[in-house]
């Protein structure tokens, strides 16, 4: 989506800026790799949760409304979630990972995340990784095409 060129720019700048008011020395090192694999791990997150939604389309003909409310949902996690309560939360760092994918990069840079809300975050998105691949597997092996 190129319309979001100009976005993604803006989003590496404030990254970048953010980044630039950690006091230098070794927090600063640690977040300057952490940070972008933490970036990487939350789009694994979504990713897969697409991916999961997305192969439903092999018994669903009409995905447009199911897809509009995934993208409803995920407009959430732009709002800090110590605004929501506990099922929300509950929800966002489980069931769909939301929270992981957004926030925990975020605290990484802020310097407030713990060891382990980190180590949580990476074996959610491998554990959901793992999840939609099979789930994937599991549709390709049950289509059955028109031919």
């Amino acid at each position: 989506q190129l319309d979001r060129l100009l976005a993604l720019f803006l989003d590496i700048f404030i990254i970048g800026y953010g980044m630039s008011l950690q006091p230098s020395g070794v927090s600063f090192h640690i977040s300057a790799v952490l940070v972008p694999l933490l970036i990487l791990n939350g789009a694994l997150i979504v990713y897969s949760l697409v991916l999961l939604l997305q192969s439903l389309a092999f018994w669903f003909v009409r995905m447009d409304n199911l897809s509009a409310l995934f993208y409803s949902i995920f407009q959430t996690a732009k709002y800090p979630f110590d605004v929501f309560g506990l099922v929300v939360k509950g929800l966002s760092f489980s069931i769909i990972p939301f929270g992981l994918a957004v926030m925990v990069p975020a605290q990484a840079l802020l310097g407030r995340a713990s060891v382990w809300l980190i180590g949580y975050s990476f074996c959610v998105s491998a554990v959901f990784l793992l999840l939609a691949r099979k789930f994937y597997q599991f549709a390709m092996r049950r289509y059955g095409s028109v031919a």
